[in-house]
């Protein structure tokens, strides 16, 4: 589980995208076959920062939080992918946020 005071480093694939803005990306959980995909005009580090502080202030807004402490789940951060980038606002309206699946 994520801890403010040790934060998981992104798998290594993933630094050459973290500093990527406009990206769709896949967040899949430890304990089940749900994966949160989501999309965002940050970079994939900012983004997954908020995540994390979200499922431990137990965010009710915050489909990952929701998740962890509706199933008492771990969220697989280091599996994180993009997706694909995203760019200009009309492409970005195109694609669906899909949340847990």
């Amino acid at each position: 589980m994520y801890s403010p005071q040790h934060p998981q480093c992104l798998h290594h694939s993933l630094h050459l995208e973290a500093g990527t803005k406009g990206i769709m990306y896949q967040v899949p959980c430890k304990d089940c076959d749900g994966v949160y995909t989501g999309e965002s005009k940050r970079t994939l580090k900012v983004q997954l920062t908020k995540h994390k502080f979200a499922v431990v202030r137990g965010d009710v807004n915050n489909v990952i939080a929701v998740h962890v402490a509706k199933n008492e789940h771990n969220i697989d951060w280091g599996n994180t992918r993009v997706v694909r980038s995203v760019r200009g606002y009309w492409e970005k309206r195109d694609i669906d946020t899909i949340g847990i699946r």
